[in-house]
């Protein structure tokens, strides 16, 4: 019996002592796995299929590396393909301070896994607009990426040097060495046993620039391919801190019946990169953008000086139109560059004289049924072939000048426009007229039955110019309905609650409009 028990006893120890050795062997090989990053075979590659690939390249397997530090700073400092050089860019700009960046860069990626750092990006990036596209291998995935925007500034490098030894040289020129306590409000430092505190400080010293620190924003992706060598690639995204505006220079002839139009496109640059050798394109029209919230930085503008000529072709585009510069551009950050639109010569103008007492009176009598208004000075024209433009033209301010006797430029007034397309017309408000007076008067108003007023009114129009003019006077009713029962000029209706009356108006004398207007509510 003790003979059994002791081949059992035995028999026990040597199976744990097996047990033991297997487990040891299943932790080496588990531990050994993640050391084979990257080393995956061509011969093995090519036997798997697409959802072998996504799971061979999972995040176990990359467990090896061990850090206390930040992962953003790990990404930064592991990372093995740097691109900043942009060989090309297409630069797409809409007027809602918005643009589609596309840069063409070179890649060299080993095969396998790729840590890339792509830097020089615009600082107001879009990040999760970003897309990639592998023009050398179309297989090339993406599998992670992050956007990195922990830019440097004083405040950061001392934050991260707290604990840590600094040199500062107060503003009397003494320079301390110690341990960084306290930078707020004033500089507190250890040196030689003692605390000191600098309230004014003109320099600091650093040993170097703080781990996880970067002087530009950066995008660092996790990306696979099995193509070793050179690739040229597309990354495309959307960035805030880039717009565009129209102006126009129009200059009337001395009779004011034509009028040279140039129009100049100006864009700004606060994205925080610059767009070199720039395929330039503009997109005019109101696209709907989702509303997030974004901090808009601002800058200082460089401005540049404008380039003579139109140079811009314009499309139809969806709803919008767009307009593509027929040359490649530099555009620098924090610059303002401006370039020619469009020229046209010889536009017909028809100039214009409204008054209208709702909008613009400026002085009642002491009868409330007595006005004294102003008359607006206006000038139109049609978008048109025929007329020497008939493009669209977007939205924008149109300044408009005149020569004075003596042949010099005068600025007469200007106004803006909204998006206008061919073939239709651009209505402009420059001013008021000087040498015109308007007066209106009611001069009767009797109710009739419950619902309903009878009203007179009687317009004077001075004109005090060497020159016959045409005045038009609207009148405006916000009631159910508005009849016209008598009018000594010709009443034009323009909607249900307006008429307008052109009344023409010898030099240097007085015109008097007199109508009646039935209103029922």
């Amino acid at each position: 019996m003790c003979d059994f028990m002791n081949d059992l006893k035995k028999i026990l120890i040597s199976v744990a002592v097996i047990v033991v050795l297997l487990s040891l062997v299943v932790v080496i090989m588990v531990y050994q796995k993640p050391n084979e990053l990257g080393e995956i075979s061509e011969e093995k590659v090519g036997n798997f299929s697409n959802n072998d690939r996504f799971e061979k390249i999972n995040i176990k397997e990359y467990s090896s590396v061990v850090s206390a530090e930040k992962p953003a700073q790990i990404m930064l400092k592991f990372a093995e393909s740097s691109s900043k050089e942009k060989e090309g860019t297409e630069l797409t700009v809409y007027n809602q301070n918005m643009a589609l960046v596309k840069e063409m860069r070179a890649l060299n990626l080993k095969n396998g896994l790729n840590l890339v750092q792509y830097e020089d990006i615009a600082s107001q990036i879009k990040a999760d607009t970003v897309l990639f596209t592998d023009l050398s291998d179309p297989n090339a995935i993406v599998i992670e990426q992050n956007y990195e925007y922990d830019l440097v500034s004083l405040d950061k490098i001392l934050k991260k040097y707290l604990g840590k030894t600094i040199t500062v040289t107060a503003k009397d020129g003494n320079s301390y060495t110690g341990k960084l306590l306290s930078y707020r409000g004033s500089v507190v430092l250890e040196t030689e046993g003692k605390i000191i505190s600098i309230s004014e400080v003109s320099r600091y010293e650093f040993p170097e620039l703080p781990e996880g620190l970067l002087t530009k924003p950066t995008l660092v992706w996790k990306l696979y391919t099995e193509k070793e060598g050179i690739h040229n690639t597309q990354t495309s995204y959307i960035t805030n801190g880039v717009n565009w505006s129209t102006s126009y220079v129009a200059k009337v002839s001395a009779d004011d019946k034509f009028a040279d139009l140039t129009g100049w496109v100006t864009i700004y640059n606060n994205s925080g990169t610059s767009y070199p050798n720039t395929s330039l394109k503009l997109v005019a029209g109101e696209l709907n953008i989702a509303q997030q919230e974004y901090v808009v930085k601002r800058y200082e503008y460089a401005e540049t000086k404008p380039t003579s000529g139109p140079q811009f072709t314009e499309e139809a585009f969806f709803e919008y139109h767009l307009y593509t510069l027929d040359r490649k551009t530099d555009i620098k950050d924090n610059e303002t560059k401006q370039i020619n639109l469009l020229e046209a010569e010889k536009i017909a103008l028809k100039k214009e004289y409204i008054f209208d007492e709702q909008q613009d009176y400026y002085y009642y009598s002491s009868y409330y049924n007595t006005s004294k208004g102003k008359v607006k000075t206006m000038v139109s024209f049609e978008n048109s072939k025929s007329n020497n433009i008939g493009m669209p033209l977007p939205k924008g301010i149109v300044r408009v000048y005149k020569e004075d006797s003596q042949g010099k430029l005068q600025f007469v007034g200007e106004d803006s426009i909204y998006h206008t397309p061919k073939d239709e017309k651009v209505r402009l408000f420059l001013g008021y007229a000087f040498d015109i007076v308007a007066e209106k008067k009611v001069l009767e108003t009797t109710n009739v039955g419950d619902r309903c007023t009878r009203k007179s009114y009687e317009v004077s129009i001075r004109n005090r110019k060497d020159e016959d003019i045409i005045v038009t006077s609207i009148q405006k009713n916000y009631y159910a309905s508005n009849d016209l029962l008598t009018s000594s000029h010709k009443g034009n209706k323009k909607d249900a609650y307006t008429y307008e009356f052109d009344v023409p108006v010898k030099a240097n004398s007085e015109t008097k409009l007199t109508y009646t207007i039935m209103s029922c509510w």
